[in-house]
């Protein structure tokens, strides 16, 4: 849990997550990700979630204006 929890929590989680938004959408809104090698990658599973295994490299490239 990366801001704690219960009566622990982090009082600045929430301020990090919507900053967190902010900043992706930012980022999202003026350049264009695209993989590196555009192949499948093999899946590895953790509990609930999925990712590739060993990681995923991407190439990014800015939008023309």
């Amino acid at each position: 849990l990366p801001f704690g929890g219960g009566i622990r929590r982090c009082i600045g989680a929430a301020f990090a997550l919507y900053e967190m938004k902010i900043v992706m959408g930012t980022i999202l809104a003026h350049t264009e990700l695209e993989l590196e090698r555009p192949q499948p990658l093999p899946i590895q599973r953790r509990a609930i979630t999925f990712w590739p295994k060993g990681g995923t490299r991407l190439r990014q490239t800015l939008r023309p204006n």
